[in-house]
């Protein structure tokens, strides 16, 4: 079977009114059409006998179950065709939001129990460290002309060393030593922890302050995470926990945005991993935080 080629259908698993009245030849009946019939909902005879060869069911059973789905208004017949009334709505009806998220974490759930979440967070971090691991290299050891740059301040040393050794003392020409690289400014940190606590606040109808966030959001932009990517796992925690009226209380976003745990609970990278799955569970849009 090629699943990603193959024609499919929904079919629903709540016990209607309808579904119990037809009984189980209308329901045999009807499972069998949903596969038989056109993306439209039509199937092209009208007679119960040919019907019945094309379904592979008994003709007496066919008959039966045709009459019951007639009854409750789930088929519609013509003299040419048949029609499935709601088909073309059941196959193109979306889930809600809120039916999407439980779907989402009935999946953890399932996944959980077969011990693959945890292989696949860890795969996924380690993607993730890979890349910064690729850019801090892109940036420097990779950079060509950051190695003739070093280069030739290393020689400019090796040479003062041998002037001081001599007595001669140090160039006048010699440039001076580069100061290090500093990490994100205090405004860069304080706008964005206010930016990501106010999403925060907004999630959980909660008014924190901004400042004891300030320590991890420096040590976030320091590893090259984002603002958007902070803001992410904002929502992720307010679709997971935010009608949650313990952890409503409980949560708060110096547990979210922890970079390390020595307790090995989540850190950031996980929750921002489960965000981007989350958003793809249940959204349409790409990710908002994952760059093209």
């Amino acid at each position: 079977m090629d699943w990603e080629n193959e024609n499919w259908v929904k079919v629903y698993t709540r016990d209607t009114g309808d579904i119990m009245a037809i009984g189980w030849e209308g329901r045999a009946v009807l499972w069998e059409l949903m596969r038989k019939v056109d993306r439209a909902g039509v199937l092209d005879e009208a007679d119960d006998s040919v019907i019945a060869e094309m379904l592979r069911l008994p003709h007496d059973v066919t008959e039966v179950g045709l009459a019951r789905l007639k009854k409750r208004l789930v088929i519609e017949r013509t003299e040419e065709a048949l029609v499935l009334v709601n088909f073309l709505t059941a196959q193109e009806a979306r889930s809600s939001n809120k039916q999407r998220q439980s779907e989402f974490r009935a999946r953890r759930r399932a996944m959980a129990r077969i011990g693959q979440i945890s292989h696949n967070v860890t795969t996924r971090v380690t993607g993730c460290n890979a890349d910064v691991t690729k850019r801090y290299d892109e940036v420097t050891g990779n950079n060509e002309a950051s190695h003739e740059v070093t280069s030739r301040v290393e020689e400019s040393r090796v040479e003062e060393s041998r002037e001081g050794k001599e007595g001669v003392g140090t160039s006048p020409d010699a440039s001076p030593p580069r100061k290090k690289k500093s990490g994100p400014s205090p405004k860069l940190i304080t706008e964005t922890a206010r930016t990501v606590v106010e999403a925060f606040n907004g999630m959980f109808e909660r008014s924190l302050s901004s400042k004891g966030s300030e320590d991890q959001v420096k040590k976030l932009l320091a590893k090259g995470y984002t603002e958007p990517e902070m803001r992410g796992v904002m929502w992720w925690a307010g679709q997971e926990w935010g009608e949650d009226p313990e952890w409503r209380m409980r949560v708060s976003p110096t547990t979210l945005l922890k970079l390390t745990s020595a307790q090995g609970n989540r850190t950031f990278p996980v929750y921002l991993d489960l965000a981007s799955e989350l958003w793809r569970s249940t959204q349409t849009e790409p990710v908002p935080w994952e760059k093209t």
